[in-house]
């Protein structure tokens, strides 16, 4: 159905508190942005309101005027749910515990809890580049997730070598595994990454001492490179 209005505002249009007096604040509607040092967005009050009509998709089309400089950043885009635009913040944004600051596209999250705990939950493949913790520490590339290790062990009881594709593993890498039970004989018994890297080599003890057919375990790892302060 078309659009029938009962009455037409033409911009700029002043919005008053009471008949008679002046707030200065003003309902602004064109394209673009606001031109922060041009009237009237220059002489329009802190609290006017500009209505862009040619917004992106999926963008924020309201500016809400909180400074008077006489400049741009006079006027500030509002925040729309699934906005897609680049938003800065100058101060603090506080969450309730527990509650979650979430990256859409990985499904990643970063939370704290009432323990005073700090959370950072990524999804299978996600790798976490850098990180500091407590008065320095930084780790510059952890890898997580979780590889199949598979081996067999004649009766001798001997080191079998068992090697899991890790991308981006280097042997900078500090390396941790578990478990470390594959079976009732087979025990992983060290692990580092093989030379020219992306390679985990694990080593794989028979503690029976007796044949052991082909078994598999899942293990989690965990590979810390380049610890530095």
């Amino acid at each position: 159905m078309a659009l029938n209005p009962n009455a037409t505002l033409v911009h700029p249009v002043q919005v008053n508190l009471t008949a008679g007096s002046e707030s200065g604040v003003a309902l602004l509607i064109g394209g673009g942005s606001p031109d922060g040092n041009v009237d009237p967005w220059n002489s329009a009050g802190k609290g006017s309101v500009h209505l862009r009509i040619d917004a992106t998709d999926d963008q924020s089309p309201l500016y809400v005027k909180v400074d008077a400089d006489g400049a741009d950043d006079d006027w500030v885009p509002t925040v729309v749910h699934m906005d897609e635009a680049a938003r800065t913040l100058e101060a603090n944004l506080t969450l309730d515990a527990d509650k979650r600051v979430y990256f859409r596209d990985t499904n990643c999250s970063i939370y704290s809890d009432s323990g005073s705990k700090l959370y950072i939950s990524t999804a299978s493949g996600v790798d976490i580049e850098k990180m500091k913790v407590g008065s320095g520490h930084t780790f510059n590339h952890l890898l997580a997730g979780s590889a199949t290790i598979s081996c067999a062990c004649d009766a001798s009881g001997a080191t079998i070598a068992t090697c899991v594709s890790i991308t981006g593993l280097t042997q900078t890498h500090k390396i941790f595994l578990a478990p470390s039970t594959i079976s009732t004989c087979l025990v992983l018994n060290k692990w580092a990454c093989s030379p020219g890297g992306g390679v985990l080599t694990a080593s794989v003890v028979n503690l029976g001492a007796a044949s052991t057919a082909s078994a598999n375990i899942i293990v989690s790892y965990l590979a810390i490179a380049a610890c530095g302060i």
